[in-house]
């Protein structure tokens, strides 16, 4: 089976290495498997110089101070994209939100978008190191704003944590994939910055809830796209069949690609 790559960044992300649109798009002339762009909407809606603002104490200020600009620069973002879009690629966004539920793109422009990955980023209680309590009710109020959204599939859920050194409580995986369930949404299995401690209970639970997995190698770096090494050994190690992973995997969205 061929995996769909729903997850991948271009030079318009601010921690991406040696990856381009360009690289992208001579990949997808050659044919071959469906794959996304989905560049942090942060990285695109935060002024130059200022990438890195969604993550900072001031991160509301600079927002709203941007915005105007910021609107435009998601705009501009999504016709470079389309632009260049070819063969089996498709125009995304990793989107980021605040916890009042406020996302950081152009709302109107969403609706334009091939694939939506949701993302908990910046994630204030963890940073400031407080209880499990605070840091899981932050979680699920930004996670739930996502999912009433209705975005594709929520990414790499829980690598804050493992940055922070935080264990993830069972409860918060069983929580997720209940919620996920809930409203129809994706959860993905990234292999950038691995949590297999996570990612196993994750896929298996995902899987007695017939919950879609999305398969993302979050490739910020030109060595790691195409390569689902971690994915099949995660999704061997949850039990989860290779003969089932056309029902179980999540494809490109309904009525993306030509037929």
């Amino acid at each position: 089976m061929e995996f769909f790559d729903c997850h991948c960044h271009t030079e318009r992300s601010a921690c991406a290495e040696d990856v381009s649109l360009a690289m992208y798009t001579h990949i997808a002339r050659r044919g071959g498997p469906a794959f996304a762009i989905t560049d942090h909407s942060a990285h695109l809606f935060y002024p130059p110089g200022k990438a890195w603002s969604f993550w900072g104490d001031d991160a509301r200020a600079v927002f709203d101070r941007h915005h105007a600009a910021g609107l435009t620069q998601c705009a501009e973002y999504v016709q470079w994209l389309r632009e260049a879009q070819t063969g089996n690629m498709l125009v995304g966004v990793e989107l980021d939100v605040f916890e009042d539920g406020t996302f950081v793109f152009d709302e109107d422009l969403l609706g334009e978008l091939d694939i939506i990955l949701g993302a908990v980023h910046g994630i204030r209680a963890l940073s400031q190191d407080a209880p499990m309590a605070e840091v899981k009710r932050e979680f699920k109020t930004r996670t739930l704003h996502l999912c009433e959204l209705g975005v594709h599939a929520l990414v790499h859920p829980f690598r804050e944590f493992k940055q922070k050194s935080r264990e993830v409580p069972l409860s918060l995986i069983e929580w997720l994939v209940e919620t996920a369930a809930d409203t129809g949404t994706a959860l993905e299995l990234n292999c950038h910055y691995q949590v297999p401690e996570c990612d196993v209970p994750m896929l298996r639970l995902c899987a007695q809830a017939q919950v879609p997995i999305a398969i993302a190698t979050d490739t910020h770096r030109a060595h790691e796209f195409g390569d689902f090494s971690y994915h099949r050994e995660m999704l061997d190690a949850a039990g989860i069949e290779a003969g089932t992973w056309p029902q179980t995997l999540m494809g490109p969205p309904t009525g993306v690609l030509a037929s």
